[in-house]
């Protein structure tokens, strides 16, 4: 396998949230909420953040800055591992993840 394939893997055979751990994230990850995670994985998309295990956070390529003409790739995530200071946006109940943002308006926002 190679390394993203290897990411997309161990992202794929973490156990997805009951009922109960849902609801307690959902509780607990309120929009506004400020984060500081660690980075798991990147995909072309965006990357996720371990939010306890088996909850897991989404920053999404529009998520990371405010100008959405500045061109981003995943050369430009910050490198798995790394911690990361993030904002709550909302949960989406479909996937049972909870979607974040890196955005400075965002960080503004939170912190009115």
């Amino acid at each position: 396998m190679n390394g993203l394939s290897d990411k997309w893997a161990a992202f794929e055979s973490r156990s997805t949230p009951s009922d109960e751990e849902w609801a307690d994230a959902v509780r607990r990850y309120r929009p506004g909420c400020v984060v500081d995670r660690t980075v798991i994985s990147h995909h072309r998309f965006g990357f996720f953040v371990d939010l306890g295990e088996p909850i897991i956070g989404l920053v999404e390529i529009p998520m990371l800055l405010d100008d959405a003409h500045q061109p981003v790739s995943p050369n430009d995530y910050p490198p798995v591992a790394s911690q990361v200071r993030a904002v709550v946006l909302d949960a989406t109940d479909h996937n049972r993840q909870i979607r974040l943002s890196m955005r400075p308006s965002d960080f503004d926002r939170a912190n009115r």
